[in-house]
């Protein structure tokens, strides 16, 4: 739980429910997997006679540590409320033809997607979008349209959306951590939008 604490910069592994169910839930599927792979080393490392006992000890401790992380994360997910997951943790998160919310040049526009099944050079799913109105005078789709990473956080999905707009202390640290992750995102630009819909919204009560 190490990694997991350092990355979430929090004191204890109960403090990852700040962060909700789906960053929990795609924590514990890498674990699951790594923990796949560390059993089927200690089996083949079991069927060769001479592996040393060190290297058995070595991945068998690592496997039950792994064990006891996806024991804990199993507990969480139970008390963990449903929330955005941060942006690293996005996984298979965005379907096709699904009504999304993108912040553009400081304003939140509707846009759909249209294709989900394109990649960067660096293997980084790439989503298509088409907006609800022009954005730009020229560019993708003469303006109507644009690219985005998975991992980016302009783009949203709407439910998330509406739970910023009435969370705001999520949003906040969930946009710095954003922000941390893609220097090309504007976290503050980011929270005072949300702030304001969030004001507007009676959501938050502003007292001058």
């Amino acid at each position: 739980m190490k990694k997991l604490i350092e990355e979430l910069k929090i004191r204890s592994i109960e403090d990852a429910l700040f962060f909700g169910s789906m960053t929990i839930l795609a924590v514990l599927k890498k674990r699951i997997a790594q923990q796949e792979l560390f059993a089927n080393k200690l089996r083949e490392l079991l069927k060769v006679p001479s592996t040393s006992d060190i290297e058995l000890k070595s991945t068998n401790k690592n496997l039950v540590v792994i064990n006891k992380e996806i024991k804990a994360l199993n507990s969480l997910i139970l008390e963990a409320r449903c929330k955005p997951p941060l942006v690293p943790y996005r996984e298979d998160w965005f379907t096709m033809n699904e009504e999304v919310i993108c912040f553009i040049d400081g304003e939140f526009v509707p846009a759909k997607i249209y294709n989900n099944r394109d990649t960067y050079k660096d293997g980084t799913v790439a989503l298509a979008v088409v907006y609800g109105r022009r954005v730009r005078p020229d560019g993708f789709f003469s303006g109507y349209g644009d690219m985005y990473s998975i991992s980016d956080p302009r783009i949203m999905k709407k439910w998330e959306y509406e739970y910023f707009c009435q969370h705001f202390r999520f949003a906040k640290k969930w946009a710095i951590m954003a922000e941390e992750k893609d220097s090309g995102f504007n976290s503050f630009e980011f929270m005072t939008k949300i702030f304001a819909i969030s004001c507007a919204k009676g959501y938050m009560k502003w007292k001058i």
